[in-house]
C-alpha cells in the first residue's frame, strides 16, 4: 500500500459495536492506520458500601480510557479536600487500563453516611460514578413507651419506632418484673414482630407494682432498653379467707383477734365497705394484701371509740385501716362484747314482754 495515498482516521471507541466497526472499515477502506481514542468511563454507574459504626470503609473507583485519566471525589457537590478531614486518606495510582483511586474512611461515625460521587476524566470525555456509603449500627431504644390500660392481671403498652441504625428493626423486646426483683435476674420478657409496636402482658399478679422495659432489635444487634415505666396493677377480690383465726378475752374491755396471713397465690387488696371494714387503700410495694376486720357500724359512728392494732389507733378520719400484713392483735375499747351480747338479749326480751302484754291488754278488752 502506498504510504503518499493512505489515509488516517481518527475514531472515538466506546462500545463493542463502534470497535466491530472498525475491523469492517479496515477491510472495506483503503486505510493504513487507525488511530482508537477511549475517553474515560467506568464500567458501572453505581456501588453500595456498607460498614459498622467505629469501622473502616473503603471506596474504590476504577476508570478506564487513554491515560492520563484523572479521578475527582466530591461530596454533597463540592470537591472533597482531604486536608479538612482527619479521619480519611485518598490513594491514586495508574492500572493496566485507566486509573484506581481509593478512598479510606477510619473511625466511622452515623453522619459518615452520605453519597460520594467520582468523576473520572481525560482528554477525550469524563463520566461519573456514585458510590452510596451507608453506617450501620444497633438501634435506638422505642420511643415514647406508656401504657394504655391495664387490669389486675394484664398490662397493655406500645411506643413509636426508633432510629433503626440503617438496618431494619426485626423485633422488640419486653422485659418486665416486680419492683422488688433484681434486673440482673432472668426476668420475664416477651418479644413481638417489627410490625408491632404493642404487647400485651399477661399472667401478672393484682395490686402488685411491675417495672417494665422495651428494647428494639436488628440485624446488628440490640439497642439500650427505654425509660423503665412503673404500673400498679388492680385490687382484686381474695381468692380464700383467712387462715387460723382466733378470739379470745385480753381482759374486760379487750378482745383478742389474731389470723394467719393467705397463702402466696391467694393474696390481693380489696376496698373497705363501712360496715366490713375492709381496707380502701393499698399500699402494694409494703404489702399487696391485708385481712378484713368486721366491727359493728355503731361502733365506728359513735364518737369516742377506737380500733386499736398492735396497740394504736388504726381508724383514720374517714375510717380507713392501713395496717402492713402481720398477726394482728385488735381491741375494741370503751365496749364490753358479753356485756353489750347481754344488753342485746335483755332489750329482745323487754321488747317481747311489751308485745305480749299488749295482746293480752287488747285480748281482755275485746271480752
Amino acid at each position: 500500500m502506498n504510504n503518499s495515498n493512505s489515509k488516517r482516521k481518527f475514531i472515538n471507541a466506546d462500545d463493542e459495536l463502534t470497535k466491530f466497526l472498525i475491523i469492517i472499515l479496515r477491510q472495506l477502506q483503503n486505510v493504513d492506520q487507525i488511530t482508537v481514542s477511549v475517553p474515560a468511563r467506568f464500567t458501572v454507574a453505581y456501588q453500595n458500601v456498607t460498614a459498622l459504626k467505629g469501622a473502616t470503609a473503603v471506596l474504590d473507583c476504577t476508570a478506564e480510557g487513554d491515560k492520563p485519566v484523572s479521578i475527582t471525589w466530591f461530596n454533597n457537590g463540592h470537591q472533597l479536600d482531604r486536608k479538612l478531614y482527619s479521619n480519611i486518606t485518598l490513594k491514586e495510582e495508574e492500572s493496566g487500563n485507566g486509573t484506581f483511586s481509593r478512598l479510606t474512611i477510619w473511625d466511622l461515625q452515623r453522619e459518615h453516611t452520605t453519597t460520594f460521587e467520582c468523576v473520572a476524566s481525560n482528554k477525550y470525555g469524563s463520566d461519573q460514578m456514585e458510590v452510596k456509603l451507608t453506617v450501620q449500627e444497633p438501634p435506638e431504644p422505642p420511643i415514647n413507651v406508656h401504657v394504655n390500660n391495664f387490669t389486675s392481671r394484664s398490662v397493655k403498652l406500645s411506643w413509636e419506632e426508633p432510629y433503626n441504625g440503617n438496618s431494619a428493626i426485626t423485633s422488640y423486646i419486653i422485659q418486665y418484673k416486680n419492683v422488688s426483683v433484681p434486673w440482673s435476674l432472668d426476668v420475664p420478657h416477651i418479644e413481638v414482630d417489627r410490625l408491632q409496636q404493642v404487647a400485651s402482658l399477661s399472667d401478672l399478679m393484682p395490686a402488685h407494682v411491675y417495672h417494665i422495659r422495651v428494647l428494639a432489635v436488628n440485624d446488628i444487634g440490640s439497642s439500650n432498653y427505654s425509660n423503665i415505666l412503673t404500673v400498679t396493677t388492680m385490687e382484686e377480690v381474695p381468692e380464700a379467707p383467712p387462715r387460723d383465726v382466733r378470739v379470745k378475752m385480753k381482759d374486760s374491755e379487750t378482745l383478742l383477734v389474731s389470723w394467719k396471713k393467705l397463702p402466696e397465690h391467694c393474696r390481693s387488696n380489696w376496698n373497705w365497705n363501712t360496715t366490713t371494714h375492709c381496707p380502701a387503700h393499698s399500699h402494694s410495694n409494703i404489702c399487696p394484701f391485708i385481712l378484713c376486720v368486721h366491727v359493728p357500724i355503731y361502733v365506728l359512728e359513735n364518737p369516742g371509740w377506737n380500733l386499736l392494732i398492735n396497740g394504736k389507733n388504726s381508724l383514720d378520719q374517714n375510717n380507713h385501716l392501713d395496717k402492713q400484713c402481720v398477726t394482728y392483735e385488735i381491741d375494741l375499747k370503751k365496749i364490753n362484747l358479753l356485756q353489750m351480747y347481754q344488753e342485746q338479749d335483755a332489750q329482745q326480751q323487754s321488747q317481747q314482754r311489751k308485745m305480749n302484754c299488749s295482746a293480752k291488754n287488747v285480748t281482755q278488752t275485746e271480752v
